[in-house]
């Protein structure tokens, strides 16, 4: 079986047979290049602007938002509206991620209350916080750096793209005239950015 070359030293250090037979001990890491990295990560809250709009009895509305941001780790949604005062319509709300994945869904009558939910896309204990180390071999691109980065925090990229907020409105079973409800949408999702930098190693 094939062992990577920065695994065959141990933890404390490594020897070397000279010439006359004498051994002496050397740092393990001065072998094989290792270098400190620091990975940081920070996260940051998004106000997505407001929308209103009418609804009639029975009938369904999109609210539609783009977003470009990547590691998203969830999303509040806010539902209001304005109904009739007889024969109020239940109203479901679901949110839909690009992919037409039902993240939420809730159904309620009484729009002054409204309807309030909380998509979790990335639970809690799968976002990274604060700043952790990791150690690579060192390479004149940092590629080694980059790799190990990506590969141990990857890119969500599943949150990127239209996220649909559907509203649709239920009529009672003896509807009064009109029936139309004015509601307010109001969006916000938090995520987090990840970046790396290489630490001075002690003594150099």
């Amino acid at each position: 079986m094939a062992v990577r070359a920065n695994l065959i030293v141990g933890a404390i250090g490594a020897v070397l047979a000279l010439g006359s037979g004498s051994i002496i001990a050397v740092n393990w890491e001065s072998l094989v290049g290792l270098e400190t990295w620091e990975a940081r990560f920070e996260a940051r809250d998004v106000h997505l602007p407001e929308r209103a709009g009418t609804l009639a009895a029975g009938g369904t509305r999109n609210e539609v938002h783009d977003v470009a941001t990547a590691n998203v780790t969830h999303v509040d949604l806010d539902v209001t509206w304005r109904e009739p005062a007889l024969n109020a319509p239940e109203v479901t709300v679901r949110l839909l991620d690009p992919s037409r994945r039902v993240r939420a869904e809730q159904s309620h009558t009484g729009g002054s209350t409204g309807i309030h939910l909380r998509a979790i896309i990335i639970e809690t204990g799968d976002v990274p916080t604060g700043s952790q180390t990791y150690r690579v071999r060192n390479d004149p691109q940092d590629l080694h750096a980059r790799t190990a980065f990506e590969t141990r925090w990857p890119t969500h990229d599943e949150s990127r793209g239209n996220w649909t907020i559907e509203i649709r409105s239920t009529a009672p079973d003896n509807p009064a005239p009109g029936g139309s409800i004015t509601y307010n949408v109001r969006v916000e999702y938090s995520y987090y950015t990840g970046s790396f930098a290489r630490l001075p190693e002690p003594g150099r």
